[in-house]
């Protein structure tokens, strides 16, 4: 037994390298072999081992007559698993069985004397991975002398070039691929079996290929076409394999996604060129076909070639440049085929079409409707120039503007033109539109172009006609107006109806509030009911006048406190219904602002409506005003269900309600508070905005009004209301509604005022003159006698000592101007609250003339 292997690297030097050959030497047991110890061995093997062990260049060595293999480990690499590390020390023809008939005689003939040799690039095939693969080298073959000039081994110094070959026989017969691709005719009928054929100078790497479509992974793909190369066919059992792919989702989602997939065992080729069957097939994408669906092609694989990375890289290569030629023949034949089908498209065309080619404008295509416009036929037209086929327009602009569109390559609209042509071999006026469109070849230069006309000479001619009938056409317009104001009469009557009924009931409320009688649930719940109707009806005619822009501003000065607080307590019942505190932050000086006071509390009641209908029950809702230099803000905040950020600028949109968020309609509205509350903000300069964090945290709306200049008030003006509330009034009612004036009446007496009623014109007249009133509310709507008509006639009998307040169900800019000239001072649309009527009549100086509004 040798002796262990640090022993063994003291004693003999040579051998103590730490690479893993020169461990694999010391291991064997020397003494067993034909070689015999180590210590026996002659001077050149020990020389020459060292040497070759220490270098870095792959080495083998031949020793004895056995041939003994040694290698170095820079060789390593090229050995098969059954080599290494088995192969040290082992007979060379044992380490090298599979080729040794190609090296054998070649080491034995150095052994007997025979000179050294230097081979490059030869093919010797070696096993690789447990198989037989192409493997090319440039090695020489040295004879190793011992002391008496005897040969005593071989040294072989090997350099792999299986890469460097390999990868200069695939370049080459790429460039031989393309340059016959590049030769094929677009029209060739076959194009891929002509393509294929090209593949005869990838025959090694490429022994058969096929072209499959496969559109579907539930169907079979189609296999187009499949060749062997040179004289070796595709296998009979070819068409087994679309069945085999049929269904296989996941093979055809890898090669939608651009990658290859190896189908080992498909094929059973034998050729010359390959001692072993060709077995293993790999499909990959065609990334450069232009069809829809999945285009691939099918490579057989050379048996002695692994399957890595360059090699899939040339296969895709091919299969790229070869679907490139497909692509270009096939949008070759697309556009023959478009080219075709344009000019039968333009043939058939319903307009007058032309082609005309080249800088003379040669007609090569004119369609029927063409030659029927112009009187021509196509034997007239087709191979003449433009100036021949129409000789009597060569001296108009036409040919001209032809030369300007192919020269600069700019289009030509041409609107209504008078064209003179010759018609059944007469001159006659005739009107066209057309268009000339530039054609441009691939490299975008102008080769022709395309005229499209149509005939309108018969649309000239009516339309001078139409021209005649403007009189009809004044009276249908007419008539469209008389029909949008009939539409206008149709909504003002549709509001008078809808409030008309409203009224008695709000005036038995108010009763029943003062005389303190029973059922007050039933009379809360009908209460907020007439009320929510009433807004109903309020809003949807605020928004229809906005909309139409006709809705009129009424402008007093006021003070923002009072304004804040009378909002604070129309609202004031919903707020107790609901559980929630109301918290009122007046502005801590006086504020007086000059705007439309009741539109400014309808908006401050709409935002204060709007967070108690959004808050939860037990809520807290803010309402503040304060001056901000020239402008008064008022905020309404709540802890409310609050507005999502991306939905904050559709709030004040109309009929926006929240249900983007999710909130229950059931909660009320139409959805056009806000929208009202802008649109009123808006008309008196100011701007609204809302904020919030987002759902569940409340919302925060802020109104911004500017301070403006206000008119000067006339002595003891303010607050002469307020001094006069408790003076009673002299008020005369009159309205053909018996309940609703009888209970409007009883309203105004608890307030302390002196009423009388009359139901008729002539009632009213007659009541006038006994009874002197210093305030008359008429019902406009009356009958045989309506309002405007009795006021006049009360003005003429009391003259200015009587203040005329109409009453109606219209609410129209229009019905408000002529009561202001009928000589009502002020105009209120049903139902009014009894509470707004008796303020103001306490309003109304009691010896003054009141100021009309």
């Amino acid at each position: 037994m040798q002796a262990d292997d640090r022993a063994i690297s003291l004693e003999f030097p040579f051998l103590s390298g730490d690479d893993v050959a020169s461990r694999l030497v010391r291991a064997i047991d020397w003494v067993a072999t034909p070689l015999g110890p180590i210590a026996q061995w002659p001077a050149p093997l020990r020389t020459v081992l060292g040497t070759m062990l220490r270098s870095r260049n792959p080495m083998l060595l031949y020793w004895g007559p056995q041939l003994t293999h040694f290698f170095n480990t820079a060789f390593i690499p090229s050995l098969d698993t059954r080599q290494f590390p088995g192969a040290m020390g082992q007979p060379g023809e044992q380490a090298w069985s599979d080729i040794w008939p190609v090296i054998g005689p070649k080491l034995r003939h150095i052994m007997q004397g025979g000179a050294a040799t230097w081979d490059e690039d030869q093919l010797i095939p070696g096993l690789r991975d447990g198989r037989t693969v192409d493997v090319y080298w440039n090695y020489s073959f040295t004879p190793v002398l011992l002391e008496d000039g005897q040969v005593g081994g071989v040294l072989v110094v090997a350099t792999e070039t299986t890469a460097r070959m390999v990868a200069s026989r695939r370049q080459a017969a790429l460039h031989q691929v393309n340059d016959a691709l590049a030769r094929l005719s677009p029209d060739k009928p076959d194009l891929f079996s002509a393509a294929l054929q090209s593949l005869q100078a990838a025959s090694r790497d490429v022994p058969c290929a096929a072209y499959l479509r496969w559109p579907h992974a539930a169907d079979a793909p189609q296999v187009v076409d499949c060749v062997g190369i040179g004289e070796y066919q595709w296998p009979a059992g070819e068409p087994v394999l679309p069945t085999a792919l049929a269904g296989q989702q996941a093979l055809f989602d890898t090669l939608m996604q651009g990658r290859h997939v190896v189908l080992p065992g498909r094929l059973r080729l034998t050729t010359p060129e390959h001692p072993e069957p060709v077995t293993d097939l790999v499909l990959l994408p065609m990334r450069h076909a232009g069809e829809a669906g999945l285009q691939c092609m099918g490579f057989g694989l050379n048996p002695r070639v692994p399957l890595d990375q360059a090699y899939l890289q040339f296969l895709q290569q091919i299969a790229d440049d070869v679907g490139a030629a497909i692509d270009r023949g096939e949008s070759a034949r697309a556009r023959a085929r478009a080219f075709e089908e344009r000019d039968n498209l333009l043939r058939q065309a319903p307009v007058a079409i032309a082609i005309l080619s080249g800088p003379e404008q040669t007609f090569t295509l004119v369609n029927p409707l063409y030659c029927r416009v112009t009187d021509r036929s196509p034997d007239q037209l087709i191979g003449k120039t433009y100036r021949e086929a129409f000789p009597e327009l060569a001296d108009t602009p036409l040919p001209g503007i032809l030369q300007q569109v192919y020269r600069t390559g700019e289009r030509y609209a041409s609107p209504e033109s008078l064209i003179p042509l010759t018609i059944d071999g007469a001159l006659s006026d005739r009107y066209f539109e057309f268009n000339l469109e530039p054609m441009r070849d691939l490299q975008q230069q102008v080769t022709g172009l395309m005229a499209v006309a149509i005939d309108v000479t018969h649309r000239v001619l009516a339309r001078a006609s139409l021209d005649r009938s403007h009189a009809e056409r004044q009276q249908l317009l007419e008539r469209a107006h008389d029909a949008a104001r009939a539409k206008d009469e149709f909504l003002a009557m549709l509001g008078h109806e809808l409030r008309n009924p409203l009224a008695p009931i709000v005036s038995a409320l108010h009763v029943m509030e003062r005389k303190g009688a029973g059922a007050e649930r039933e009379r809360a719940v009908i209460e907020r009911q007439v009320k929510h109707m009433t807004r109903l009806v309020d809003d949807l005619l605020d928004v229809s006048r906005i909309a139409r822009g006709r809705i009129r501003l009424e402008p007093t000065l006021a003070r923002a406190a009072v304004l804040l607080q009378r909002a604070a307590e129309m609202v004031q019942p919903l707020v107790e219904q609901r559980g929630h505190r109301l918290d009122v932050s007046l502005p801590s000086s006086p504020v007086l602002w000059w705007g439309d006071s009741a539109r400014l509390v309808q908006v401050i009641t709409n935002l204060l409506t709007n967070a108690v209908r959004y808050t939860p029950p037990g809520g807290h809702i803010r309402l503040s005003g304060r001056r901000e230099g020239q402008a008064l803000v008022i905020e309404v905040a709540d802890n409310g269900t609050g507005i999502a950020p991306e939905l904050l600028p559709d709030v004040f949109d109309v009929f926006y309600q929240g249900q983007k968020q999710g909130i229950d309609r059931s909660q009320g509205g139409l959805g056009l508070g806000l929208a009202l509350v802008k649109n009123l903000v808006v008309l008196h300069g100011g701007e609204v905005e809302a904020h919030s964090a987002g759902r569940d945290q409340g919302s925060r709306f802020v109104v911004r009004l500017p301070l403006r200049e206000q008119p000067a008030l006339a002595e003891g003006a303010w607050p002469q209301g307020e001094q006069a509330a408790a003076q009673s009034r002299r008020v005369l009612l009159v309205d053909d509604n018996r309940d609703a004036v009888d209970l409007l009446a009883e309203s105004l007496a608890l307030q302390g005022n002196e009423l009388r009623v009359a139901y008729t014109p002539e009632q009213a007249l007659s009541v006038a003159e006994r009874f002197q009133p210093q305030v008359a509310v008429l019902d406009v709507g009356l009958p045989d006698m309506d309002g405007h008509e009795l006021g006049r006639r009360l003005r003429a009998r009391l003259g200015e000592g009587c203040v005329l307040i109409a009453l109606s169900g219209y609410g129209q800019d229009s019905d408000r101007e002529r009561a202001q000239v009928s000589g009502f001072a002020h105009y209120l649309v049903k139902p009014v609250e009894p509470a707004q009527l008796h303020a103001l009549i306490a309003g109304i100086p009691v010896n003054g003339t009141a100021q009309r509004g």
